[in-house]
């Protein structure tokens, strides 16, 4: 068979490029370091590495993620020393003031360098770690903590996420309370159910202030001052039990012997609570009041005056949540009772004069209700003391404000009404009336932009009347010589004025409760020292230094939480190691092999060269 010149070239051809290809191949090799460069050229191991390399990429991010807590935790444990070293200070402060005080200038001292330290404890609860603040919670870019003043500019009350920090002692309760965790490589679980990271499996990178600094408040125990107690004389007290507030409003009985005039109180305070789930171990010898389970109570007297006469006691109502029933039995003939009604959201007070049979104080009531409700919304009372509305949702509360009978008007009302009309333009004329002897008179009078020019307008008028020891006070009340006068209006510029209650108080002990955060102790104790008040302040102290041995507990958690960090981080380095070894080997080439296959690819290829010019020799068609 004849091989022609053109067959031998195209397969010298044919080989002088494979060399050529396989040359080129080794020398990529070498200048990559890499086996292979497409997964074409070795499926199984190129799939290996992918794997490798996605493992890899992720423990370079928990490393990261790591590196970043260990920061915070750095941070957060300097801080807290820092809080600790200003505790000490603080400590110190108010020992100094109990311990070296002349007068109440030189508490004002103490206290102003208390809210100094106050301050500086909220700048450091504040401070952020890479543009989060580390006591947020999962709050990271507002300020957690922040001190309210008084009107006088005294720093009262610290907030932690604009919540007063006493107001819960739960710390889960404030906003932003949900812990931020961050992956580190253990195996991130989360529940099916709830759809929550379980804690175990990730790392913690917040923290709740609330929690570290402490909220809520200890309410310390007030008992009732025993020989203050007197027969025949009625008392309003707060009782906290089970963190359940109680007015108590008691008329003790005739017996002047102290055991008696407390059983009647104790009566009271357990029928008061008789719907709730609290037992009480009262001592009558001491006035001390606790509950069987040992949670103390506290019993003072209530934050406004109770009224004048007799208040409309109001019980709840078993089976319902909303609806109260009045309590009729027992009304005092000739006493006017004060309640408050609201019927699908209109609410209105009724007031009514108490007979001494039932009926007929229901029968008032349901007059009253029929004239203050319109329409099918009517309510009507029961002779069991509930109101009912068909159709409709009623509520039925104490009033709040219970009275006998209006004694005259509120002149910073009426200058309102006048600024108010003189803004427009106009003048404003307004109406009351006086019950006299059983007779009726109709005042009208100009307000005045002053509270003395209303007082004077209103003199005038009742002087027109011509009735000797008619006169109107500063305070708005019209006496007919020195008895007050009744005074009623339909006037929605006129203001009434009430009579208050004249109820005996209740002799306690001053009201002790400690915060639990020390930031607002601190300000606490400040407070107190301003007040010249040296036995809350050195009640603080005790209180400080346990929070400073807590601080320290913190501090020591916060240590062990970096030890543990240190710790994944040499694991996830030694993880690093062995990923890179094991890319190494499905990846890497061996370069002394390649550089010695490349030398035999380029002896072939030279030695390919030479062998064609002499095989294949030239003829007169090279020339053609």
């Amino acid at each position: 068979m004849r091989i022609t010149n053109q067959t031998l070239l195209r397969g010298y051809n044919r080989n002088i490029n494979r060399i050529a290809a396989q040359k080129t191949n080794c020398m990529q090799k070498i200048w990559s370091g890499r086996e292979f460069s497409r997964a074409s050229e070795a499926p199984l191991s190129a799939a290996k590495a992918l794997n490798v390399r996605r493992q890899l990429y992720n423990t370079e991010q928990y490393k990261e993620n790591l590196k970043t807590a260990n920061k915070f935790y750095t941070e957060a444990e300097t801080s807290l020393l820092q809080v600790s070293d200003d505790l000490a200070l603080v400590r110190e402060t108010i020992i100094a003031a109990v311990n070296t005080y002349k007068d109440r200038g030189d508490l004002s001292i103490y206290a102003q360098q208390l809210e100094t330290k106050a301050k500086s404890l909220v700048s450091i609860f504040n401070t952020d770690s890479a543009g989060r603040v580390i006591y947020g919670g999962s709050n990271n870019d507002q300020m957690p903590f922040d001190i309210l003043e008084d009107k006088d500019g005294n720093a009262v009350t610290v907030t932690y996420n604009g919540v007063p920090i006493n107001a819960y002692t739960d710390p889960k309760k404030f906003p932003c309370s949900d812990d931020v965790y961050i992956d580190i490589g253990l195996g991130m679980v989360i529940n099916q159910e709830t759809q929550k990271v379980d804690p175990q499996s990730v790392l913690k990178i917040s923290f709740n202030g609330a929690e570290v600094a402490g909220c809520g408040a200890e309410r310390g125990f007030v008992d009732i001052d025993i020989d203050s107690l007197q027969p025949q004389k009625r008392y309003a007290l707060d009782v906290y039990a089970n963190n359940i507030k109680k007015t108590v409003y008691v008329t003790c009985g005739t017996s002047a012997d102290k055991t008696d005039l407390m059983n009647d109180i104790n009566e009271k305070i357990v029928e008061a609570f008789k719907y709730e789930d609290v037992e009480f171990s009262i001592d009558n010898q001491t006035g001390v009041i606790t509950t069987k389970n040992g949670t103390v109570c506290m019993v003072n007297n209530p934050n406004a005056d109770p009224s004048k006469y007799s208040k409309l006691e109001a019980t709840n109502e078993i089976g319902y949540t909303n609806n109260y029933k009045a309590n009729l039995v027992g009304l005092e003939e000739g006493k006017d009772y004060s309640f408050s009604v609201e019927v699908n959201g209109e609410k209105k007070v009724i007031s009514f004069t108490a007979s001494k049979v039932l009926k007929e104080n229901v029968a008032t009531i349901n007059d009253l209700l029929a004239k203050e409700f319109t329409g099918d919304a009517v309510p009507r009372m029961s002779e069991d003391g509930v109101v009912t509305a068909e159709g409709y949702e009623v509520r039925l509360r104490d009033a709040g404000s219970f009275v006998n009978k209006t004694v005259g008007l509120d002149p910073d009302a009426l200058v309102k009404a006048a600024e108010d009309a003189d803004a427009a333009g106009n003048t404003v004329t307004s109406k009351f009336k006086l019950t006299i002897d059983g007779n009726e008179h109709e005042i009208t009078f100009t307000n005045a932009l002053t509270k003395e020019g209303n007082i004077q307008a209103i003199q005038d008028e009742l002087d027109k009347l011509n009735i000797d020891g008619l006169q109107i006070a500063s305070d708005g009340s019209i006496t007919l010589n020195g008895e007050k006068v009744a005074v009623s209006s339909d006037d929605p510029n006129v203001k009434l004025l009430t009579e208050a209650q004249s109820t005996t108080e209740l002799k306690t002990e001053r009201e002790r409760t400690f915060s639990n955060n020390y930031i607002q102790l601190t300000l606490d104790a400040a407070k107190a020292l301003r007040n010249g008040d040296i036995e809350y302040a050195n009640g603080c102290i005790d209180r400080i230094v346990n929070a400073g041995e807590n601080l320290l507990i913190k501090i020591a958690d916060m240590g062990c939480s970096e030890d543990f960090i240190d710790f994944n981080l040499e694991r996830l380095e030694v993880r690093d190691t062995n990923l890179k070894e094991r890319q190494d080997d499905l990846e890497a080439v061996d370069p002394e092999y390649q550089i010695t296959l490349l030398k035999q690819f380029e002896a072939i290829y030279n030695a390919c060269l030479q062998m064609s010019s002499m095989t294949i020799g030239n003829s007169i068609f090279n020339y053609i």
